[in-house]
């Protein structure tokens, strides 16, 4: 083991010092550094009766986002990517090539709130759809869980995931080929547990200047 592993493995870490630190910082960035948004939806269902043909009606099952409760406003800290692939292929039919996409990133942020509280955030993106020259049709769908912050949270950016991304890309007359792949990999980075949450917090207090 590294003397940084070492001197890790051997400090304390100190969840009140930091959290006094991060409404600290909350103080000194509101209104100085812009914030991002989140806003949480459900899936609601109902039933609609529509017409059908002159003399007939049926019913459907209708399903509409609804905002649930207001956005989250907050400062991000930091991320650390779970696993990511990402890949791109495409083939060249009668003249048009066709792109099909997909992308997933997984991981975990940390976020600090208006007030000063941090936040834990597990995210997840998944994006596919088919592209074309002109149109380009894509769905995207994001789920956010965000929980108080647990102990092992504090060490979150500790350990940031340093994995390879492997690259492969490939063209020819017909097409194309593009992958991308981030494996797991986290390695202690400092070497006093919970610096790399102050380090975030002090990026956002230059930030605030």
């Amino acid at each position: 083991m590294g003397s940084n592993d070492e001197l890790y493995e051997k400090s304390v870490l100190d969840v009140p010092k930091l959290q006094r630190y991060a409404r600290k910082m909350a103080k000194a960035a509101h209104s100085k550094v812009p914030m991002a948004s989140h806003q949480e939806y459900v899936v609601r269902q109902h039933q609609e009766v529509r017409r059908k043909g002159w003399f007939s009606k049926e019913s459907v099952t209708v399903s509409e986002r609804c905002a649930q409760g207001p956005a989250l406003r907050y400062w991000e800290l930091g991320r650390v990517a779970d696993e990511t692939f990402r890949r791109k292929d495409g083939a060249d039919l009668y003249g048009h090539v066709h792109i099909n996409w997909t992308g997933v990133d997984d991981g975990s942020m940390i976020i600090l709130l208006e007030d000063g509280e941090l936040r834990h955030v597990a995210y997840s993106v998944r994006d596919t759809g088919p592209h074309y020259p002109v149109l380009e049709m894509e769905t995207s769908h994001t789920e956010w869980k965000v929980a108080a912050m647990r102990p092992h949270d504090y060490l979150l950016l500790d350990r940031p995931n340093l994995g390879r991304m492997r690259e492969k890309t490939y063209s020819r007359k017909s097409g194309l080929l593009y992958m991308e792949e981030l494996r797991r990999n986290y390695r202690v980075t400092v070497r006093q547990k919970g610096l790399g949450l102050s380090l975030a917090l002090n990026r956002l207090l230059k930030r605030a200047e």
